[in-house]
């Protein structure tokens, strides 16, 4: 090493020094075989990305128009602008799925939850553009009119317009009741959560 040709280290920190230098080489990550994309792979992920839609709805009902309205509360509001703090919701599951995939790419035994993790991920970034960039246009980006995401946003419009259903997003289902108190122009049996 050049500190050991120059004499200002002596060999023993040298020795040191080299050990420090070839653990920093070494990979970060340390998957137990390397992972190719396999049919099983795909199949995985795409079972992720489905699961993910009730799961979804029941998170929207139990836990965001539950325990977790005040921080959903800032979505509900009509004159909401800029960032909400039901943005804080996708920060907090998305920190949920760095910490499944570090558990996955590091742990052996543990790589089979990288698919699921990839599935969920490829959930949330739909959801985020249909639900806050299509529907809310959170972004200034998808001006052209969707059909299929036209209805999405019809239904999503009737989750704030009665603060109940639907609850899902990207397969929202309306009970028949709700589809014919809103054809007929009733307003909301109760104040929005925020009043």
């Amino acid at each position: 090493m050049v500190l050991e040709v120059v004499g200002l280290v002596s060999s023993g920190t040298t020795d040191v020094l080299s050990r420090l230098l070839a653990d920093a080489r070494r990979p970060i990550l340390h998957l137990e075989r390397a992972y190719s994309l396999s049919s099983v792979t795909l199949v995985i992920v795409v079972l992720a990305f489905v699961v993910m839609e009730p799961i979804t709805y029941l998170t929207h009902r139990y836990v965001m128009h539950g325990f977790g309205a005040f921080l959903h509360r800032s979505h509900h509001r009509r004159n909401s602008t800029g960032w909400e703090a039901n943005d804080l919701y996708p920060v907090l599951f998305g920190g949920g799925v760095c910490v499944a995939l570090a558990v996955g790419f590091n742990v052996a035994g543990f790589s089979g939850i990288i698919p699921v993790c990839i599935g969920v991920t490829l959930y949330g970034i739909t959801y985020a553009l249909v639900h806050d960039v299509y529907i809310h246009g959170r972004l200034p980006v998808f001006r052209k009119p969707n059909a299929r995401l036209d209805v999405l946003a019809e239904r999503h419009e009737l989750h704030h317009r009665f603060n109940g259903e639907p609850y899902g997003m990207l397969l929202p289902i309306v009970p028949k009741a709700l589809l014919q108190r809103a054809a007929k122009g009733s307003s909301p049996s109760h104040e929005p959560v925020d009043a």
